[in-house]
């Protein structure tokens, strides 16, 4: 159980504070913007397009986080909804108000090394080797450090094309640490 709620935390953290970020609509695709070389070549481009796209929004997500756990708890499911879909944002917005309940904030940032990213169709698996060591819980009363994360942690999330939009739907600790 005190594992359980380590790794809430912990996923609480990874999504502490967000200012709001948006990306516009997706541009459309049509038989004249298709890349000569045919469909495969298309398929290819769209699929690396759609790599880029992730990428991007996992970045926006990311630079995102300061101001979300500095907001007031009303707020911030506004403040993540550009980001997150169930069942994350439901995790992410529980964890927060766990960090709350218990007089701890987030403090740092975690590095980012994104390393791979699959997608097929409307789904997406972004893998990202972070740096935890600058980044972890204080006591808000205190400001006392309480945790510090660690190097190597092999973030696994998972996106869904929504609208047009990539969401983030889940995070999940990979097996095991990357490099």
């Amino acid at each position: 159980m005190r594992l359980f709620v380590v790794v809430g935390v912990f996923f609480a953290a990874i999504a502490a504070s967000v200012a709001i970020l948006t990306a516009g609509p997706e541009p459309s695709r049509t038989a004249s913007a298709l890349p000569a070389g045919g469909p495969a070549k298309a398929e290819r481009a769209e699929r690396a397009d759609a790599k880029a796209e992730v990428r991007a929004r996992y970045a926006a997500y990311r630079a995102a986080q300061p101001a979300m756990e500095a907001s007031p708890a009303a707020k911030r499911p506004e403040l993540v909804r550009p980001f997150l879909a169930e069942p994350a944002r439901s995790r992410v917005l529980a964890g927060l108000a766990a960090l709350d309940a218990s007089g701890r904030r987030a403090y740092g940032t975690p590095a980012s090394k994104v390393f791979a990213i699959d997608v097929t169709g409307d789904r997406a698996v972004l893998h990202d080797c972070r740096d935890e060591r600058a980044a972890g819980q204080l006591e808000i009363s205190t400001g006392r450090r309480l945790t510090v994360g660690v190097a190597n942690t092999h973030l696994v999330v998972r996106f869904a094309r929504v609208g047009g939009q990539w969401l983030i739907i889940r995070f999940e600790l990979g097996g095991e640490p990357c490099r």
